[in-house]
């Protein structure tokens, strides 16, 4: 089973509200991101992804690294008061250390944005058939009527 390397961000329900960011590991980011959105009153938002991981082993060292790498940003746990990709360390270790391991065959794009972008693909095409290559229907002619 392929495991993943995530990072995720509150989205501020008011002005000049913190945001945290997380970082964590599954093998499910669709199922992960539901059960912490659960358990989270602010909005979630996947800020980069990495992997897949072939080793559950491997995905949890390099999320132990990461959370030592930001450990002054901590605010509890897995979460951090800055986004981790504007931490110039950060962007060199990932380069230097973890992109060799990640498994390059498949898309390190979430799952739930692949689905979401299908069904406005699917939507668009309904639309189409239904209306023709324009999305409004067309008027039907105005003209003048012949009545005699």
């Amino acid at each position: 089973m392929e495991n993943y390397i995530y990072c995720v961000r509150e989205q501020a329900l008011r002005e000049n509200e913190s945001v945290y960011f997380k970082i964590g590991h599954a093998n499910d980011l669709d199922r992960r991101k539901s059960s912490m959105q659960t358990a989270n009153p602010r909005p979630l938002r996947v800020v980069f992804v990495l992997g897949p991981f072939l080793d559950r082993d491997e995905a949890e060292d390099i999320e132990s690294q990461a959370h030592k790498l930001l450990a002054e940003h901590r605010v509890r746990g897995e979460w951090f008061d800055t986004n981790p990709l504007a931490v110039p360390e950060f962007w060199e270790w990932i380069d230097a250390q973890i992109l060799p391991l990640c498994v390059h065959e498949k898309s390190a794009i979430p799952r739930s944005r692949d689905r979401q972008q299908r069904g406005q693909r699917r939507q668009r095409q309904r639309r189409r058939r239904m209306y023709g290559t324009r999305t409004r229907r067309k008027k039907p002619d105005q003209g003048s009527f012949d009545l005699s």
